[in-house]
């Protein structure tokens, strides 16, 4: 038995431009589309490519210990990687699943490095000249991507070839609902067009291909597949980090994003390359960068609530990631930047439970090693909690 994807084809549908593949998997055939939107003006100069397919189908055929077949060509520099490291990685973060051959007629086109011109391999990708081509990054509005945006868009702090001129937005299987996923690409929508940056994204649902393994363990795969869908619009992407460095050298190696610093790299094709941003920084140290930048934090959709359809803002303001923001903003004086995108009544009407709720997360068993930062953070510049808390709190010590 081997996993196989053949027939590749672009199809426009109203007003997308879908890229469509079959997959045949566990003796079913499947029809798989990357339904691909936005205003970028060459959204429909794209050629058809196999590449995120490939990315897509690598982890569920190392679960199943079947053999990878694509009836095509691959990036030669892709296809050599994902028959050797990335296998590596995807087991390291997959451990019950097994190392398999990946099979397809290599694309021998040299991939482009950040600063390089070659205008034979941009046109072989369908764009005019690698040069001419744009960063992009993928743009949720969480702390994680609005970083970026601080840094590559608004400040221009970062070299050139890092610095942002393309949003994407896809939904790759993350959203509680099409509602919630609607309701946060109208919003970043509107945010994009009045700053002039295009906004492209590709939709395809990919977890029915991913059972057995969960969104942590997958997310970088199915992000790298979506954005390489759009490949033809962008030289760099700049992934944004949701580790610190630090997690990478201590080896807590406990989802795919803590070594996406290796993997990264390793998916690059063509005109095509991935690099993380912002892994020099703590998940804490970003919120108090992302809070202090006015420019940005308007942008901020950070919320983890599943039911949205009783808040009258984007941030519900009571959930832990919420919580955490406004907490590091009160630190900081700042709670006047968020009025217009987070419920802070809610958060002020319900105080103690939001703060027993985001200790609880923190200091249970499996709980999130990276808000302990953020408490000492807070102990350390006079956040009162409540006096009930303080013996889990000695634990931030």
């Amino acid at each position: 038995m081997a996993v196989v994807i053949s027939n590749l084809r672009q199809d426009a549908v109203e007003g997308n431009f879908d890229l469509v593949a079959d997959i045949n998997f566990a003796g079913k055939k499947k029809t798989v589309v990357f339904s691909r939107f936005g205003n970028a003006p060459q959204l429909f100069s794209a050629r058809p490519t196999f590449e995120p397919f490939a990315v897509m189908m690598l982890a569920p055929a190392m679960l199943a210990g079947e053999r990878l077949v694509i009836e095509g060509e691959v990036d030669a520099h892709l296809l050599f990687q994902m028959n050797g490291i990335v296998q590596d990685i995807l087991k390291a973060v997959i451990p019950k699943s097994s190392k398999v051959l990946v099979d397809a007629a290599p694309h021998q086109s040299l991939a482009i490095s950040p600063g390089t011109n070659d205008d034979e391999t941009a046109m072989d990708a369908g764009v005019g000249s690698a040069d001419d081509l744009p960063a992009a990054t993928g743009f949720s509005g969480g702390i994680d991507s609005s970083y970026v945006m601080s840094r590559g868009f608004f400040k221009r702090d970062v070299p050139k070839s890092m610095q942002i001129g393309l949003l994407m937005h896809h939904n790759v299987g993350a959203f509680s609902s099409t509602r919630h996923y609607q309701q946060s690409l109208t919003q970043i929508g509107h945010w994009a067009d009045q700053r002039g940056l295009p906004l492209v994204g590709a939709r395809c649902d990919m977890s029915p291909w991913y059972e057995g393994m969960t969104f942590l363990q997958t997310h970088t795969l199915r992000n790298v597949a979506a954005a390489l869908s759009l490949g033809h619009l962008f030289s760099g992407y700049m992934y944004a980090s949701g580790y610190g460095i630090e997690s990478v050298i201590k080896g807590r190696l406990t989802n795919i994003d803590s070594l996406n610093t290796i993997l990264l790299p390793l998916l690059q094709v063509r005109h095509n390359y991935f690099r993380l941003f912002g892994s020099e920084y703590t998940r804490t140290e970003k919120t108090i960068r992302v809070v202090s930048d006015d420019l940005i934090n308007d942008s901020l959709n950070v919320c983890c609530r599943l039911r949205r359809d009783d808040c009258q803002f984007l941030n519900c303001g009571t959930c832990v990631k919420c919580s955490r923001v406004i907490m590091v903003a009160e630190v900081m004086g700042k709670t006047h930047r968020l009025e217009g995108n987070f419920d802070m009544k809610a958060f002020h009407d319900q105080r103690n439970r939001c703060m027993f709720n985001f200790i609880y997360s923190t200091f249970r068993p499996g709980g999130n090693r990276s808000n302990r930062v953020l408490v000492r953070y807070l102990l350390e510049n006079g956040f009162k909690f409540p006096s009930a808390m303080r013996p889990l709190l000695k634990m931030a010590a």
